[in-house]
């Protein structure tokens, strides 16, 4: 499907929005898209470069919950891959955010043409906002990156360790390997400069997209284009995974 994000039974593609639109041309035109995978840590800048790729004409895949039955108790993360995101592969052509930094090893061994991106900002600075993001939740796609713990609150260091466990993982993962990778550092390396000069395409007229701040989460607009979100799309069958 050329739109997956216009379907209403879409609840992973990134929302139809005015970058939508100035990737449609992109989009229609392009051929032979390689994938293209974000392997950073959730508040690392992965919502601002996927709105950047929707502008440079990708179809792209964000943050999937597992079924409410598939826990790290009855599911290992390679069965959870097989049975629930691997499907999810050939319907957009980039993907961010949880699950997908943590299948880096199966998408690479899947895509070995494909980009691999990963974003980083300050271990102090990510740990903050994931407190004033996250904290005083119980998020449950959470616990299969952080050993069963949802809250980051109470559990800093083990949230630190992963993070950067993750981080020097995967450098080393891809720094052995023949496949195409960069490390964009958040916030210098967002521009169209360092992300086009990855993807071998030209740059887009306008700035490079900035998203999901602290205080752009609560505008008044924001609130509204939820809730009209929330309106158009159906709710996800639990039983289509």
């Amino acid at each position: 499907m050329l739109f997956p994000e216009l379907s209403r039974n879409n609840k992973h593609g990134m929302a139809p929005s005015s970058l939508f639109l100035r990737g449609l041309p992109r989009r229609i035109t392009k051929r032979d898209q390689r994938k293209v995978f974000v392997l950073g840590f959730h508040k690392t800048g992965t919502t601002s470069l996927a709105k950047a790729l929707l502008v440079l004409g990708y179809r792209v895949c964000g943050f999937v919950n597992p079924k409410p039955d598939v826990t790290p108790a009855t599911h290992t993360k390679e069965e959870l891959f097989e049975s629930r995101y691997k499907l999810l592969l050939t319907q957009y052509d980039a993907f961010q955010d949880i699950p997908w930094f943590i299948f880096y090893k199966e998408t690479a061994q899947l895509y070995s043409d494909a980009k691999f991106i990963l974003t980083v900002r300050p271990a102090d600075k990510w740990l903050n906002s994931v407190l004033s993001h996250m904290g005083g939740a119980d998020r449950k796609s959470n616990h299969w990156i952080y050993d069963g713990k949802g809250d980051p609150v109470g559990n800093e260091a083990l949230y630190l360790e992963k993070y950067n466990q993750h981080n020097r993982d995967a450098v080393e993962f891809f720094e052995n390997s023949n496949m195409d990778f960069i490390r964009m550092d958040m916030p210098e390396d967002f521009n169209w400069n360092v992300l086009c000069n990855f993807l071998e395409c030209s740059k887009p007229i306008g700035r490079f997209p900035h998203a999901n701040t602290a205080n752009s989460r609560y505008t008044i607009k924001n609130r509204i284009l939820y809730r009209l979100r929330n309106l158009y799309y159906s709710f996800e069958d639990p039983q289509k995974f």
